[in-house]
């Protein structure tokens, strides 16, 4: 649509160019775009505020609110349609969002602090300037951002705005808003109109009127037809624009088709008028008012959400000229606006923890949890975590395990993740929060050293060992025998807090698969990985009977942690745990052994370039090196795979309610 824009005392005029339409006779396509936009990753903040005088100069004229749950690596843009690429062209400059004239978010942190930031498009009441989408990722901190959109006149003259939406990766909701966002903006189109003798045409205002051969008509509707020229009644308005009225012999009926794209708390009428008009919402009169001489904003009605239908509602005006004879006249312009219901985000689980439950070992890598600075490797699709969003819980995931996370992790920000920062694992718990699954315990134990260091080389038929370092093995394994003993009050205190952090959900502890398997009688080391030349990695039988007893004990501390928080209140009885050693039973690393059940768990995962650097530094006897390369691999091994990721999640959703 194509309309002319006049500012009073101005030289300039704005020729507006709406590429997207705003929401003018087709209020279904609004609603329809509204969930599109909700799939896109979109908010709507505002359809638009068509063109308007200002009522009082440096007037704030539209203020709204916004929730906005941010993670690190998430984008946030301000834009003027779901995806972007709108164009709106204002007096030969084009771009997809503008206020006329400035913008001021504030937001407020989880934390408390605030940040705010100002944009206005009039360039110093030069003109106005669309510009491209807004990125405002930065003024977001990980957690809920209490926002708070103002927009603002600088300039005089006009006030209005494009569509306003948030679009990116972020979650948004609505808060409590204090002005309405249009549905239907002055100046627009879309109006039914139709003229008639006066006080005749009864009964136009109701829902089911049919109104199919009324024409579409332009607001606003002005004056007196002077042979084809229309006279403005108003004209400190200069609103030189819309559809004539025969305002000295007929009465103007205009009906409006709306349907809402939210919930709404109240519909807000409002209109500028010269004239007698009575206003009517889903047939039921809201206001009658006369004035005599030209007033802004004389028509003002609120409806309540409870008049409100999730469908098809109609607004429904009578408009009389005021004066007589030959001077009769009359104007009328309006807007239709709502006030959003606050909504929370929907429900939300949130998965955190560490490698266990982020997937380690399973790529793809979701985007920012495999760079140089950030090794989180949360797995994008094959993670129980995943699987439980996508096919079990119904929720919308929060996904923020991390692979090295301990206990402290989850109270402080991760300081060995820095690109992406990784926040507290505690920010993303909140009254919102309906499911929380965790891992936490075997990296307070130090394990993937101990791993390391315990791994021997042998070589050949008779398994000749060719290099182990059993002193630091042995005190690795003692360390952690100590440790364990240590890991329940740590537990004890993380999942106290994330039951107060998140009242309303239910908590799932996960115990550790079991990694090596019981051997019964064999006193054969367990095989790790077999290399070119003969070689091959193993974990002595002592080593390996060590590591299982400690998984044990880790599981056994974990679940006395767990007990302990569930015996202080009936009310704790929200945090369970979940014994997966039992359900992976002897799906274990096979340790090379033939005719074992089918593996859940990865064993020492090695690339083919990766076992070639592991023979060089073994021929070579480079035996810090070979330390150095191996914690490349190990890593990512000893973790379930995708099978036992499936099972992790079945064991898992075997424990909700149901």
């Amino acid at each position: 649509m194509t309309y002319w824009l006049a500012s009073t005392g101005s030289s300039w005029r704005k020729t507006v160019i709406l590429v997207l339409a705003l929401a003018l006779g087709a209020s279904t396509s609004l609603a329809t775009s509204a969930q599109a936009a909700a799939k896109n990753g979109s908010y709507a903040i505002s359809a638009g505020i068509g063109e308007r005088p200002v009522g009082k100069p440096g007037e704030t004229f539209a203020s709204y609110a916004v929730s906005v749950k941010y993670s690190g690596g998430q984008t946030v843009r301000l834009a003027g349609d779901p995806k972007g690429t709108a164009v709106y062209t204002i007096g030969g400059y084009s771009g997809n969002v503008y206020v006329d004239d400035a913008m001021d978010i504030t937001v407020v942190h989880p934390d408390g602090t605030i940040q705010n930031w100002t944009n206005e498009w009039t360039f110093e009441c030069f003109g106005l300037y669309p510009s491209a989408p807004i990125d405002l990722s930065g003024l977001f901190q990980p957690g809920k951002n209490k926002v708070r959109i103002t927009l603002r006149d600088e300039c005089g003259t006009d006030e209005g705005s494009s569509p306003l939406y948030f679009i990116g990766t972020a979650g948004f909701a609505h808060g409590a808003t204090s002005n309405p966002a249009a549905l239907a903006t002055f100046g627009n189109g879309g109006w039914l109109a139709t003229q008639v003798a006066p006080g005749t045409g009864r009964g136009f205002q109701a829902v089911k009127y049919n109104d199919s051969t009324w024409p579409s008509d332009q607001a606003p509707f002005s004056g007196e037809f002077n042979g084809n020229k229309v006279i403005e009644p108003c004209p400190a308005w200069d609103s030189n624009y819309g559809t004539g009225w025969t305002a000295r012999t007929k009465d103007l009926l205009i009906r409006r088709h709306l349907t809402y794209p939210v919930a709404v708390t109240k519909a807000v009428i409002t209109g500028d008028l010269e004239g007698t008009a009575t206003v009517y919402f889903n047939g039921k009169k809201v206001q009658q008012v006369t004035n005599t001489a030209c007033h802004q904003f004389t028509i003002k009605a609120e409806v309540p959400g409870s008049a409100i239908t999730p469908g098809d509602n109609v607004l429904a005006l009578r408009v009389s000229g005021t004066g007589s004879g030959n001077k009769r006249h009359g104007f009328v312009d309006l807007q239709v606006s709502y006030v959003p219901v606050h909504t929370d985000p929907p429900p939300a689980y949130v998965a955190i923890g560490d490698s266990y439950t982020s997937g380690e070992g399973l790529k793809p890598y979701i985007s920012g949890s495999d760079t140089t600075g950030n090794t989180c490797h949360r797995s994008k699709t094959q993670a129980y975590s995943e699987q439980m969003a996508g096919r079990d819980s119904g929720l919308p995931l929060e996904f923020h395990a991390c692979s090295g996370a301990d206990t402290t992790s989850y109270w402080q920000a991760n300081p060995d993740q820095s690109g992406p920062i990784e926040q507290p694992q505690r920010t993303w718990l909140d009254a919102g929060t309906a499911l929380v699954s965790m891992t936490f315990g075997v990296n307070d134990l130090n394990w993937t050293n101990t791993v390391q260091d315990c791994i021997k080389v042998q070589v050949g038929p008779l398994h000749t060992t060719v290099h182990e370092d059993t002193a630091k093995c042995n005190a690795d394994l003692a360390s952690a025998q100590q440790q364990i003993t240590t890991v329940k009050d740590p537990l004890v205190r993380l999942y106290n807090d994330a039951l107060r952090k998140a009242p309303n959900a239910q908590i799932r502890v996960l115990g550790y698969p079991l990694a090596f398997p019981d051997r019964g009688k064999k006193t054969s080391g367990c095989v790790l990985a077999g290399l070119t030349d003969g070689f091959q990695l193993v974990f002595a039988h002592n080593v390996e009977k060590s590591a299982r007893n400690l998984e044990q004990a880790l599981d056994s501390q974990i679940q006395d942690a767990v007990a302990t928080v569930q015996a202080e209140s009936p009310s704790n009885s929200r945090l369970v745990y979940t014994d997966t050693s039992k359900t992976f039973g002897d799906h274990t690393i096979n340790c090379g052994d033939s005719g074992r059940p089918q593996p859940w768990i990865n064993a020492l995962k090695l690339t083919d370039d990766g076992t070639k650097r592991l023979v060089a530094d073994i021929k070579a006897k480079r035996w810090k090196k070979l330390e150095g390369d191996l914690i490349e691999f190990i890593i990512p091994s000893f973790h379930p795979n995708s099978t036992g990721q499936q099972e992790l999640a079945d064991a898992l959703t075997a424990t909700l309610p149901k």
